[in-house]
């Protein structure tokens, strides 16, 4: 049922998806074991939240209801538009925290607090207005920046995970990707699994062990492609430091100070060539490790 056919916060897919997830867990709580994975696939366009989650962040607008980001420049919207799509987005991300807040509360109700992990993740984030950006990637024709980079906006994503025996509260400052989920839920649980995983698991710092984390660097990116004019725009980010590369003929590194410039606004490349030579090595020996084409290597084998 498509979002023009909603007549009620019910119907909305998180919430009907959180209601079934609930009644799953009804049926099988007392399962010796068991593994839900719940994909509500909100926050995601169109914002189309009911519009008392809208009121609570942009009352009293009066224009076109902005419900789906251009996926191109951010001057394409008025100051009100643009305030009116980050209330729309704003709106939806309550909805979802409130609909999955409903499904922790069955997840308390049934008593599944005491033997069961939680983990709460996400895919990617959303750029409204940072960096003259309102979407995800360049799909505009009005837009000739060719491929956008991997900012934090898109790429610093949650990771929360609850489980018996841990301390709650804890907030681990290292670097984490997604394949490190798996390997991280197989050791929680005590299952068994393949020994080749590229992952690592989150269990010996959730448990606080003193171990040497082996992700000093994380890397994103689209897929690696040969051949093309616009090479794919790759960020590598350690503690401090994000280093973004690739994109069109003749586009410059970007290297930023995290510490010292969160929102990414100022490139000090020039200043820390050193640094950003470290990065980028980094990046060329994963995806060696990983066991990538020499093509596709290639294609960001250079700064």
């Amino acid at each position: 049922m498509g979002e023009s056919r909603w007549t009620w916060e019910e119907d909305a897919f998180v919430a009907q998806t959180c209601r079934a997830a609930s009644k799953w867990l009804e049926e099988n709580y007392k399962a010796d074991k068991f593994f839900l994975w719940v994909d509500c696939f909100d926050v995601h366009e169109p914002w189309a939240a009911p519009e008392f989650f809208v009121d609570m962040y942009h009352p009293g607008y009066r224009g076109e209801p902005m419900l789906h980001p251009n996926y191109g420049p951010a001057t394409a919207y008025t100051k009100a538009e643009l305030k009116n799509l980050w209330a729309h987005y704003a709106a939806e991300t309550t909805l979802v925290s409130k609909w999955i807040g409903y499904l922790l509360r069955k997840i308390e109700d049934l008593g599944l607090n005491e033997n069961t992990a939680i983990c709460f993740t996400a895919d990617h984030g959303m750029y409204i207005g940072e960096h003259n950006r309102a979407g995800k990637s360049n799909i505009c024709e009005e837009d000739d920046r060719g491929p956008w980079p991997l900012y934090e906006e898109l790429t610093h994503i949650p990771l929360i995970i609850r489980t018996p025996g841990v301390k709650s509260g804890q907030r681990i400052r290292e670097l984490a990707q997604p394949p490190d989920i798996m390997p991280t839920l197989r050791e929680l649980a005590g299952v068994d699994g393949p020994d080749a995983m590229q992952g690592h698991s989150l269990a010996p710092l959730m448990k606080g062990r003193k171990v040497k984390w082996p992700r000093q660097h994380a890397f994103c990116s689209p897929a690696l492609t040969a051949g093309l004019n616009d090479r794919p725009k790759t960020t590598v980010r350690s503690k401090r430091w994000a280093l973004v590369i690739g994109g069109q003929e003749g586009s410059r590194p970007e290297l930023y100070d995290m510490r010292a410039d969160p929102q990414q606004k100022r490139n000090v490349f020039s200043k820390n060539r050193t640094t950003a030579e470290r990065m980028h090595r980094a990046l060329l020996r994963f995806l060696s490790d990983v066991g990538t084409d020499e093509a596709k290597i290639a294609s960001v084998s250079e700064l």
